[in-house]
């Protein structure tokens, strides 16, 4: 049985300002490198840098887009898997299943294609079994900017109040890579691969 509260007794409510709670830190999201090794020596990096001044949403639905893509894809799989297993026919096991996926990746699609025309995006080629062939400095010189401005993430992470630092980063890192990424109208430009 509960005991009774006495008559002079009351609640307190403490009021917490907005700044003493601390918020949850997240590492600033400027794009991402990704590096991958094939066979014979070959090697390439793709580096994407969002535009500076992109909204933080864009930017967290463009990472979910490469990042869950496999995982909506795997997920497709193993229900189509499951239905088939529980006795659906083959048709609607595999339809149903393909039909969500496919739809997912095209809303997740349809809501980063404003950002993604607007990012730099940038993919180097090199191999081992060819060194006349391939850009290894263009390769060298694009992984260092992307270890630049993810160094500059990492410190605004431990350390908010150096977000301009971050910021200016960022933008230097995406003029550089603007700048090395190929167009069609320029007659010779590097094509980076």
């Amino acid at each position: 049985m509960r005991a009774a509260r006495p008559a002079d007794a009351r609640r307190v409510t403490i009021p917490v300002h907005p700044s003493m709670t601390p918020e949850p830190r997240t590492r600033p999201r400027w794009g991402r490198i990704t590096r991958t090794s094939g066979r014979y020596g070959s090697s390439e990096t793709q580096v994407v840098v969002y535009p500076p001044g992109s909204s933080s949403a864009d930017r967290f639905w463009a990472d979910a887009e490469h990042a869950v893509s496999p995982i909506i894809t795997g997920a497709g799989i193993v229900a189509a898997v499951v239905l088939l297993g529980a006795g659906v026919p083959t048709g609607p096991a595999v339809l149903i299943p393909l039909a969500l996926v496919s739809g997912g990746r095209i809303a997740l699609r349809m809501r980063t294609a404003d950002l993604r025309r607007r990012s730099a995006v940038l993919l180097v080629c090199r191999s081992e079994l060819c060194p006349g062939h391939g850009d290894a400095e263009l390769q060298s010189r694009v992984e260092e900017l992307a270890e630049r401005v993810g160094e500059a993430a990492r410190a605004c992470m431990d350390d908010p109040s150096c977000a301009d630092a971050f910021d200016r980063s960022w933008r230097e890192v995406f003029a550089e890579i603007s700048a090395l990424v190929p167009r069609d109208d320029v007659p010779g430009s590097h094509s980076g691969r």
